[in-house]
Order: C-alpha cells, then structure tokens, then sequence
C-alpha cells in the first residue's frame, strides 16, 4: 500500500512527460509532410495517443502510449520505406510542383493537358501509398510506375512554357548587367535554359531535373544584379558576399531544426522567418520548462500530503495492525526467497549456449533463446533443437501458474511486413512445439513483431544475428 502511494504520482507524471514528448515527435513528423506516406499507421498513432491522454488510469494510459509509440514507428519505417524505393517518383512531383509555383499567371482550362496529367499522378500516388501499407507492394509498385508517367508527360507538357520564361527572364536579367555582376548564376541559368531546350528539340533524351530552376536561376541573377549596381563601387565580389549570406542563413536555420531543400542550389531561408523560428523555439523551451516546474510542484505537494497522511495512518495504528504489518513483511519474505529459489532452478536448466534469463523488475521472466536459429525464411524447428525444447519444455513448469508469451523478432532485412508475418509463424511454431510436448496451450500466446524492437544495431552481421532471436516471457504473477 505504501509503495502503491508512493509510485501512482511518479507514474502519472512520467506519462504526461511520454505524452508531451511523443506529441512533439509527432507534430514534427507531420509538418515536415511524412505523415503522408503512412496516414493509416499515423492516425492509429495519434489516436491512441488521445486515449493515452484522457485515461485516468497510469498504469493503462502507459500501455497505450506504448502502442501509440510502437504505431508511430510503424509510421515512421513506412514512410522511410516508401520514400527510399519511390525516391524518383517523388523528385518528379516536387518538380512538378516547381515548375506551376514559377509559372503562376499560367492561364488553366479544364481540359488542360497538364492539369489532367497531375490529377491523375496524385491519383494513382495516393494509391501507391495505400497498398504500400496494407503489405500490397506488387499493387503499390504499378500504381507508382503509373503515377511517375502522368509526372513525366505534365513536365514535358510544361517545358515550352518554362523555356519561353525562361527566356524573357534570362533577357531582363542581362539587361540589368547579369553578365557581369552575376556571371556564375546566369551562367547556370543559361545552362538550365539548354537543358530544356536540347529535350524539346529531341536532342537529349533525357528529361531534365528541376526544370524550373532554368527560371529561378534566371531570377536571381537578375536580382543580384541589380542589388550589385546599386553598391557596383565596392571592389568586392558581390555574388560571393551574398552568398556567404545565403549560407550563413541556412546554417542557422538547420540548427534551430528548420526543413531545408538540401538538393535545391537555390535554398534559402528569409532573415524574418529565421527570427520567428528563434522565437518560437525559446517559447516551446519555456513552455516546457514552466510545465516541467508546474508538475514537479504538483508532484512534491502531492507527496508531502501523501507523507502525512501516512504518519497519521502510522500513528493511529493498534498493535494488532501492526502485527499484521509484521506478518505480511515475514510472508513477503518467504515469496521472495521461494522466487528466488525457482528462478535459480531456472538457470540451471539451460546451457549456457542455449539460453540466457533475466529477471524483469516488474516480476516477469525473459527467456531468451540464443541458442535457437531458423534458416532464411523459415519457420520450420529442425530436429537438432529438440533438447533445447524440452529444456523450454522443463523451465516452463517450473512457472505452471504463470501465462507465457512467446515473442518471434527479426532483423531489418527484407520487408516491414513480411518481417513481422515471418516473425510471428516462428513464435507460432515454438508454441505448437511446446503443446505437442504436453504444455497447456492456453498458457502460450504467440507474437511476431518483426523488425521494430531490435537489440542491436541492424548495421551489422553480428547485430543483426542478435535481432533474430526467439523471446519467451513468463508473465508476472496476477495480483
């Protein structure tokens, strides 16, 4: 009762802090877009994570925000996954979505052939995403080649549009002196310019990257050349100056954790935005710095009533309450020398190539079985592993109250999802063996979890060796 008194504030507390902190990583993931790529995954996230924060209940609440973690890095691999294979496909529609942002008096019809190309393309890319997390990779995989095709043939609509810009731009920005006071920028504006011409004249088969660059590059040497004649008396390089400005810009965006187009050479992050970035950074820092201080105040008031209350409980005990207290230590004691024997005996049932086990703080048990391996994608217990089984077999009874779960885990290799079906007919299979060998099933329960809770690092042969493994949990006593 005591412990119980003390540990419901500090649990309660720790999962506000789990709630705000997974929060942020959320709301981070969504503005920098990649909620997109997994929105299933994400939203499952997200709602538990509300249940998480209207549950009154520590002990439940830190169970779903468990979940809501596990989900949210399901998410997260997801997205990781669909950008990484469909890298190509999205470079397309960002350049896509370029090319109309430096067009905007660009005139539109409802039949207009680029317009038709985009609708389709985002289209067939929600579709790629869809399958893509219901496991249908085939499926995602030809609704992606079809959507880069609707990106190509709007980009190759647009390109004569886009050299005609160009065009004028490159003509202003040579008028202001561009030539001479931003040679490089007009040089690549120039370059960009013929890369779109040399497509549209079929003299390239390839269809150029970022097309509307041919245009911004154009626009900025016609603006350095205009701030560079205003100051044309300073012996300095201007474009360089500027430069180290746009640099420096940059650079303190990405410390203050702002998203940046590293593969645009024209980046860039206005003076007044870097300020509101600041600014909101030191109101979120003290936010939850005032937060933080508010909850360690709740927490130590609460525990100073908590105190009391307990030393007048103590005060007012009789004799006989303390008799009890006496007998429940002596009785606690007996448990835990009782537990302590079994888990001894435990320990020496197993080899120490076979298994390792730990004893978890909450009272359950962790069998790991090191000893026990699978080959590539087989769920199939060779022969060789039947003394390890009825070693298992044997641990097992020794906790005949206690209900098992049997946890199948794998490497990073492969796909998300066939890692988790893999994962799970492996547990599946560990299970069916120990219920052929006389356990009651309704004890087991099978699991698969795939790639999502390593224990070494996947960089590697020998961790990845250590995260295909076979986990069997004793669950701790009911209360």
């Amino acid at each position: 009762m005591l412990l119980a008194l003390f540990m419901l504030p500090v649990g309660l507390m720790a999962a506000d802090i789990d709630i705000d902190q997974l929060t942020l990583d959320m709301d981070r993931f969504e503005q920098q877009g990649l909620a997109q790529y997994a929105p299933n995954a994400f939203q499952q996230a997200r709602t538990l994570l509300a249940r998480a924060r209207s549950d009154g209940d520590a002990s439940h609440g830190m169970d779903l925000i468990e979940k809501a973690r596990e989900k949210f890095e399901e998410a997260k691999s997801t997205a990781d996954t669909f950008r990484s294979r469909y890298a190509s496909l999205l470079d397309l529609r960002h350049d896509l979505s370029q090319a109309l942002a430096a067009l905007p008096e660009r005139t539109r019809s409802p039949d207009d052939i680029v317009s038709l190309h985009q609708l389709q393309a985002e289209s067939e890319l929600h579709r790629a995403i869809q399958f893509m997390e219901e496991g249908k990779l085939n499926i995602s995989g030809q609704a992606a080649r079809k959507a880069e095709m609707h990106y190509r043939r709007a980009i190759e609509n647009l390109l004569p549009e886009l050299a005609d810009a160009a065009k004028r731009t490159l003509s202003r920005a040579a008028f202001q002196g561009a030539k001479r006071y931003a040679l490089h920028t007009y040089a690549m504006a120039k370059a960009k310019l013929q890369e779109l011409l040399d497509f549209i004249a079929h003299r390239s088969p390839q269809l150029p990257s970022r097309p509307a660059d041919a245009i911004r590059l154009a626009e900025r040497a016609e603006r350095l050349a205009r701030e560079v004649r205003v100051l044309r008396r300073d012996q300095a390089s201007f474009e360089s100056v500027f430069e180290q400005q746009r640099q420096f810009r940059l650079k303190i965006a990405e410390m203050i954790g702002m998203d940046i187009d590293k593969r645009d050479p024209l980046a860039d992050i206005p003076e007044e935005k870097i300020f509101s970035g600041i600014r909101d950074l030191k109101r979120q820092i003290e936010q939850e710095r005032i937060a933080r201080e508010r909850a360690i105040r709740r927490l130590a008031k609460k525990h100073q009533e908590e105190i009391e209350a307990m030393r007048q409980q103590w005060l007012a005990a009789s004799s006989q309450e303390l008799a009890g207290l006496k007998e429940a230590f002596r009785a606690k004691l007996e448990r835990e020398t009782f537990e302590s024997k079994r888990l001894k005996r435990l320990r020496e049932i197993f080899g120490k190539e076979e298994a390792e086990v730990y004893a978890n703080i909450d009272g359950s048990i962790l069998i790991r079985l090191k000893g026990l391996k699978f080959p590539s994608g087989s769920s199939r217990i060779s022969s060789q592993y039947n003394d390890l089984m009825k070693d298992l077999k044997e641990a097992l009874e020794v906790y005949g109250e206690r209900s098992v779960r049997i946890e199948g885990h794998t490497d990073n290799r492969g796909d998300l999802k066939m890692n988790q079906q893999l994962s799970l007919k492996r547990a599946e299979a560990v299970r069916d063996a120990l219920i052929r060998a006389g356990i009651d099933g309704s004890r087991l329960r099978a699991l698969g979890y795939g790639e999502v809770r390593p224990i070494a690092s996947n960089e590697f042969a020998k961790g990845r060796e250590m995260n295909r493994r076979i986990d069997i949990v004793i669950e701790a006593p009911k209360k």
